[in-house]
């Protein structure tokens, strides 16, 4: 990515009153993605270019090079002052004075948003128009993915395994079956992480937890509560390799 076009990333996202963590969570990428766009040290994928044209209220060649809307008035007027042979020559200029190619052209009228022979400026309209529908078609995947991962009760069973394992007494009964109620939070993030692809969501500290007491309950032949602890070192090497992956991973 150049420079030009990084800087219009920044210029568009001060604009909206963005901060780069805010912008990233919209999108669903890593603040340190964002930072490499606007330091024109990477560039934005596809998809991650249809989301921020949306959030923006822009077509993804404004986002880019900055190009204008065509003049729909200019080329009105000059239209109607030809007879209707000259109409359709200067139909045909005006495609090729715009850059309009004859396939963007049966989509603008496949979309019909205006007649062919009235306005060509319109087919920017049907470019946004594209991308606003992928980029929704993007958003409710994401919406579906998370919903079925909600639409488990999770805590629910949550609360049935630990009376069912208080009351049957097994291994350790209700004394240690309070253990069941941390993977709550577990289920969650873990879900979070995976929508979003971002492992640094996922509640690493709380399954070091868990790995604390269960190796301090059954592990008293390998050390038991005097060793458990170790887990806790793992947490900030959890988080440092995440970082590595998530500032890598655009």
């Amino acid at each position: 990515m150049n420079i030009e076009t990084a800087n219009k990333l920044l210029r568009y996202r001060k604009m909206h009153s963005l901060s780069q963590e805010q912008l990233a969570e919209k999108i669903g990428v890593s603040r340190q993605a964002v930072s490499k766009w606007e330091r024109a040290e990477a560039s934005p994928d596809t998809d991650n270019l249809i989301l921020l044209a949306k959030i923006y209220g822009i077509t993804i060649d404004e986002l880019i090079t900055g190009s204008e809307k065509a003049n729909n008035d200019d080329i009105s007027a000059s239209a109607g002052n030809t007879d209707d042979a000259g109409k359709q020559s200067s139909g045909n200029g005006a495609y090729i004075s715009t850059g309009i190619s004859s396939g963007g052209s049966r989509l603008s009228a496949d979309k019909g948003d205006m007649p062919l022979d009235e306005n060509v400026g319109q087919e920017v309209h049907a470019d946004e128009s594209v991308h606003t529908s992928n980029g929704d078609k993007l958003s409710r995947k994401r919406g579906n993915k998370k919903s079925l991962w909600y639409s488990l009760p999770y805590p629910i069973f949550a609360l049935i395994i630990f009376l069912l394992w208080g009351f049957f007494g097994f291994a350790g009964g209700f004394y240690r079956a309070w253990l069941i109620f941390l993977t709550v939070p577990l289920y969650y993030t873990l879900a979070e992480a995976i929508i979003k692809r971002k492992p640094s969501k996922f509640c690493y500290p709380v399954l070091a937890v868990i790995f604390f007491f269960v190796w301090g309950f059954w592990g008293g032949s390998v050390g038991g509560f005097s060793i458990s602890w170790i887990f806790f070192l793992t947490i900030p090497i959890y988080y440092c390799i995440c970082s590595a992956l998530e500032g890598n991973a655009k």
